[in-house]
């Protein structure tokens, strides 16, 4: 149901509970965010929606940066974007990828919904290699696939507030913001899942993702620029490599934590106490193998330990004084 006629329905049902008592006392309401984007597009016979998602405009210099369409496939009553920076096909009225042509200037902000249907997860690539600059928004995204991101030039701030996934995957060319410029804040407070890679060698300088739960395989590996803590209450898992190289230098505090994979902060440069209370398994691989070096090299200065050390491997810990921890 279009949003105009959602809310034509909800404010008949609402008009006849308050006029006969019926509805058991229960208000019909919309939810849609404050100011919500909602366009019109084009449907083709495969079912994929075509839209503007820029619209043409002209800089402050004189350069005239064009249309910018999008691909998008149904799910329901749900959409994907599949494609951004589209061409129209003169030739057989089709619509093509263009390869990035056009994808500079300023881009801002995503629509919510499209022909009355909501927009809920970027696929692969969609943004990959763009040239746009500022920054990106999105406020019905709950859902970005690997590459969506990687090698961008958007340099300002990504806010996606309802958020919950960016999906774990297992090459090295996938994670969803590697190598990107975004350089200010990644907001994301519903976030739960950080992907393989996700954010290896970005330049983010800071992170709003206070319930993330797990953190898979190289997912901040080489990060340029997020220093200070890293504090997440609902942590409970962080995977291989995670944290290997990363920059982080003040604390790391994570009461939940339950799983620590091989290498998770070899050579890392966080500070002060590790406290492994609730650890159960340190040093594991993937393949499920007991693994050292899940701390070599990292610069904790003491270690808080739980009641499974015997589990961790024999130099997994090795103390911002140089000597390795044993219990």
């Amino acid at each position: 149901m279009k949003p105009s006629l959602a809310r034509i329905y909800c404010d008949a049902f609402n008009q006849v509970h308050e006029t006969t008592g019926l509805g058991n006392g229960l208000d019909c309401v919309i939810e849609e965010p404050e100011n919500s984007i909602d366009i019109e597009g084009q449907e083709d016979a495969e079912g994929n929606v075509y839209a503007i998602i820029r619209k043409e405009y002209v800089d402050s210099n004189g350069v005239t940066h064009p249309n910018i369409y999008g691909r998008f496939f149904k799910n329901g009553n749900e959409l994907s974007l599949s494609d951004g920076s589209l061409t129209p096909y003169s030739e057989d009225g089709g619509w093509h990828p263009s390869f990035g042509t056009g994808m500079d200037g300023t881009f801002n902000e995503l629509p919510d919904s499209i022909n009355g249907l909501k927009l809920t997860s970027i696929r692969s690539g969609s943004f990959a290699d763009a040239k746009f600059t500022g920054d990106f928004n999105s406020r019905s995204i709950k859902i970005i696939d690997e590459r969506a991101f990687a090698n961008s030039n958007f340099d300002g701030t990504f806010t996606a507030p309802n958020l919950i996934s960016l999906p774990k995957t297992f090459t090295d060319v996938s994670g969803t913001f590697k190598n990107s410029k975004f350089k200010e804040t990644l907001n994301a407070p519903k976030l739960e899942e950080i992907g393989m890679y996700t954010f290896s060698n970005s330049e983010f300088t800071n992170l709003n993702i206070p319930n993330v739960k797990t953190i898979a395989e190289y997912a901040f590996s080489g990060n340029k620029n997020l220093t200070g803590d890293f504090k997440f209450d609902k942590l409970n898992y962080v995977g291989d490599y995670a944290f290997m190289n990363a920059k982080f230098d003040g604390e790391f505090k994570a009461p939940n934590l339950t799983k620590i994979k091989t290498r998770a902060f070899y050579e890392s440069t966080f500070k002060g106490d590790l406290d492994l209370t609730n650890v159960t398994e340190v040093g594991a691989t993937l393949n499920g193998d007991v693994g050292d070096y899940s701390f070599y090299n990292s610069k904790f200065s003491k270690v808080i330990g739980g009641n499974n050390t015997q589990q961790y491997g024999t130099r997994n810990i090795r103390l911002a004084e140089g000597g390795f921890w044993s219990n």
